[in-house]
């Protein structure tokens, strides 16, 4: 019955049922690759000797369950099928096994390394973290084909000795250890590391409030001192995750290609979004510049200003707010500013300014100077408003010239008189007990800044 069908239909049915096949296979190899990213996750807390504290660190280590459990995990469908064939066969090689290894190991090689390669966005750049392991695996994808090459055309054509299998079997304990070296620095000029910072997870539990206050301080002096506590918890939730292994990711696209339910990985496009929207109230938003509602004429040109948020030192002297317009340029134009008081308070803080602005046909951008006051008080970072109103354009009709969206802007002014931080110079003491009441001293030290009087 089936040998009627044509060719064409028997072959788009052929294709839809391997398809079929390939997807049952994909779901099995899930199951198990989740059970592996479940073993290689495991972690356990060592009492570290230099600083007193319990640290988590993994069980595994990263380059070793990529090369062992990983690795099985990925190609079990091809070891699975080669050991079925070869032994229906009476071990004697088939169509499929040994070439879908082959075939596999060298679209890992080639493909997957074009694809990593053009991937790259122009202008960006990518860098392989640990040369020392990328050496011991390069050199060993490139010699497995020539160790093949060697026992299968030279050494005794197309038959496998027995000596020929135990030492190639034996050159995946020897490429683990050596990788493993490797990633310890064990193989390098570098000094050797008694607990690799590879398998040191730095978990928000680990630190202490002195290493929570240094990494806030650092992540505010990167993304902005404006930041607000809610901004700068999720920025240590992100600085303190544990990267995804290759089990999670190759779980997460297996899902994701059957319409399975996502797993949510450290790049996902939701955390990028959500860093996104915690951090628009920081990053200048550029452009924006106007918009008109549908009832009234367009104007032609807009003014607004190049951003939302601005932040400037206490001791900055003198800052300028860039004032830019947009459309069309040949029309001069004038448009009111004036500063309004936040938690920063003219003639305390900043030298109140208000004028107007006259933009001359074809300039494009102009700038408010504003006198920021510095004092060595220590105090909480403040900010005030400077507001756009009554545009107009000058000998011709005011409606050709209108306020773009951003026509307030903030400044936040970030105190440079640092308090410093806070810390306790022995995290743990230990003391005997005793029948008596006894009084002990504790130190308390301050670094990074001893501005001004701080108590706690």
């Amino acid at each position: 019955m089936e040998q009627e069908w044509s060719r064409g239909l028997r072959a788009v049915l052929y294709i839809l049922g391997l398809l079929w096949l390939f997807a049952g296979v994909a779901v099995v190899a899930d199951i198990f690759m989740s059970a592996i990213e479940s073993i290689t996750s495991q972690k356990r807390r060592v009492l570290d000797p230099k600083t007193g504290k319990s640290v988590t660190y993994k069980v595994w280590n990263d380059t070793v369950a990529n090369l062992t459990l990983m690795a099985l995990g990925s190609s079990a469908p091809e070891i699975l099928l080669s050991v079925i064939e070869i032994l229906s066969n009476n071990f004697y090689a088939g169509d499929l096994g040994p070439s879908t290894i082959v075939g596999s190991a060298a679209f890992n090689l080639f493909c997957i390394s074009a694809v990593c390669v053009v991937s790259i966005p122009n202008g960006e750049i990518r860098m392989i973290k640990d040369t020392n392991v990328y050496m011991v695996t390069a050199f060993f994808s490139v010699f497995a084909y020539l160790w093949i090459f060697l026992i299968v055309s030279g050494n005794t054509p197309d038959v496998i000795d027995i000596w020929e299998g135990i030492v190639t079997f034996l050159f995946f304990p020897l490429l683990t250890g050596l990788a493993f070296a490797a990633d310890k620095g064990y193989l390098s000029s570098v000094q050797k590391r008694e607990l690799s910072s590879h398998d040191r997870v730095i978990d928000k539990a680990d630190l202490s409030k002195e290493e929570l206050a240094s990494l806030e301080l650092r992540l505010r002096k990167q993304h902005g001192m404006e930041l607000s506590d809610e901004e700068v918890a999720r920025l240590i939730g992100k600085e303190t995750a544990e990267p995804k292994s290759k089990a999670a990711y190759r779980v997460a696209a297996t899902r994701a290609l059957l319409g399975g339910k996502r797993v949510k990985t450290g790049g996902s496009a939701d955390n990028l979004q959500d860093s996104k929207k915690s951090m628009s109230s920081v990053v200048p938003e550029q452009g924006g510049l106007g918009s008109c509602p549908d009832d009234s004429p367009a104007p032609s040109c807009f003014v607004a200003f190049s951003a939302k948020n601005y932040a400037v030192m206490e001791s900055v002297g003198n800052m300028l707010l860039p004032v830019r317009r947009t459309g069309d340029l040949s029309v001069p134009m004038q448009v009111d500013y004036k500063c309004r008081d936040g938690q920063a308070k003219a003639g305390e803080d900043f030298d109140a300014v208000e004028g107007t602005l006259k933009f001359e046909a074809g300039q494009e951008e102009l700038k408010i100077a504003i006198k920021i006051i510095n004092d060595t008080a220590c105090e909480d970072d403040e900010d005030f408003f400077v507001e756009l109103s009554n545009p107009r354009g000058i000998g011709q009709d005011a409606s050709v010239v209108a306020l773009g969206s951003l026509s307030t802007a903030r400044v936040l002014i970030v105190d440079d008189d640092i308090p410093g931080i806070l810390f306790f110079e022995q995290e743990v003491v230990e003391v005997q007990e005793e029948s008596s009441n006894k009084k002990m001293r504790v130190t308390v030290k301050r670094k990074d800044g001893s501005n001004g009087v701080i108590t706690c």
